[in-house]
Parts: C-alpha cells; structure tokens; sequence
C-alpha cells in the first residue's frame, strides 16, 4: 500500500490508542496520587480520629496502606502502557513499522504480561473477584485485539 493510503481502520486504532494512552496516564496519575496519600496517612488519621466519625475511612487507609505495593505496580504498569500507546498511536498515523507495529505489539506484551503478574499477585478480595475477574477479561481484550490486528490485518500497511 502507498504512503498516502493509510486504511481507515489503521486511523481508528489510532484514536483509541490515544484515548487508552490517556486512560492510562490518568489512571497512573490517581493510583500514584493515592499511594501518596498511604504515606500521608499518619497525619490524616490522626485528624479522622480527632473529629471522631471516621471508622469507615479508617478501615479504608488501612487496606490502602496494606497494599501500596500493589498500587505503586498498577500505577507504574498504567504509566509504561500509556507511554507505548500514545508512541504506538503516532506510529499508526505515519505507517511506521518499528514505531507503529513494534510498539503496539510491544504495548500488548507488557500489558498482558502486567495483567496477568497483577492478576496472580492481586490482594485477595473475597466479594469482588467475580467483579474483577470480569474487569481483567474486559482489559485484556483491547491489547490481544492489537495483537491480532498488526499481525494479520494489517501487516502489510506499515509501509515507512
């Protein structure tokens, strides 16, 4: 295929690259933001205990506290996925075959590798795995759908 004839799928696997880039960055952005607050958690428990009312939030900061790791290897996964969406998103505009197919398949890789550690290594959570197991399927369709699409379906189009 010529330069200028990118096909119109390739284009919209762009846009959603770059609409899960910014998921991902957002994403990584707020797990960064809460494992923040973890460490945070000394002051702002005293000041919850001092008012009185907050058994419930007490609750909440210890669970986040007992998984900080968890949530500093969620953001830190959400942030490197995010970088190769948005590269591999500017590699499907310009037909690039390192930076388009290369990435994004480099992309599916570690995200489907960092679901999978993340999956194994979850804190167990009794009444919502069904819920999470659902939400690990649902995330995991995007990077095998990429895999399948700059392998087979368009091969052939990263032509630079």
């Amino acid at each position: 295929m010529s330069e200028g004839a990118r096909p119109g799928g390739l284009t919209a696997l762009a846009i959603i690259n770059f609409c899960a880039a910014a998921y991902d960055l957002v994403f990584g952005t707020l797990a960064t933001l809460a494992v923040m607050l973890v460490f945070q958690s000394g002051r702002v428990r005293e000041s919850v205990r001092q008012r009185g009312d907050g058994a419930r939030t007490l609750e909440m900061m210890d669970k986040l506290h007992e998984h900080a790791g968890f949530m500093w290897a969620t953001a830190g996964a959400n942030a490197v996925c995010g970088v190769l969406l948005l590269i591999a998103g500017i590699g499907y505009l310009k037909q690039r075959r390192r930076m388009g197919r290369g990435i994004g398949n480099l992309y599916a890789v570690v995200s489907l590798l960092s679901l999978v550690s993340l999956t194994v290594t979850m804190p167990d959570i009794a009444e919502e795995q069904s819920v999470l197991s659902f939400l690990t399927l649902l995330v995991a369709v995007y990077p095998l759908l990429t895999l399948f699409l700059l392998n087979v379906t368009f091969k052939e189009d990263f032509v630079n």
